[in-house]
């Protein structure tokens, strides 16, 4: 019985996302009559954020480019330009060392104040 307890409350716990490990913001940005969808995920450990990833979606593999050629470390994939720990907190302003002394909630806080919206 109590085995059956555990594992339906872990399943539950699975289920709704409960102790989520990720925050996800997004925000669409209008540059140059261009629409580009932004992304930034957050991992989560011990209640702080651990790290970012910054990703972009553009309309064109032109803009995309474009991206790479500011940032040499991206990662590019046709429309989609990924932008590791290091230069996404060059993005935000941000140190290694500030990002993992925010809470959660200071993250969230924080971006969303910039237009970013967090789920």
């Amino acid at each position: 019985m109590k085995k059956g307890l555990v594992l339906g409350l872990a399943g539950l716990f699975l289920l709704t996302g409960c102790g989520s490990k990720k925050v996800t913001c997004s925000q669409t940005i209008k540059q140059g009559g261009k629409e580009i969808e932004a992304k930034v995920v957050a991992k989560v450990k011990n209640k702080k954020i651990d790290s970012i990833e910054v990703i972009y979606e553009t309309d064109s593999k032109e803009t995309a480019s474009q991206f790479c050629q500011v940032y040499s470390s991206a990662k590019c994939n046709g429309k989609k330009v990924t932008l590791s720990n290091d230069v996404a907190l060059n993005l935000f302003g941000l140190t290694k060392k500030e990002l993992q002394e925010s809470s959660k909630d200071d993250f969230i806080e924080g971006i969303e104040s910039t237009g970013f919206k967090c789920k």
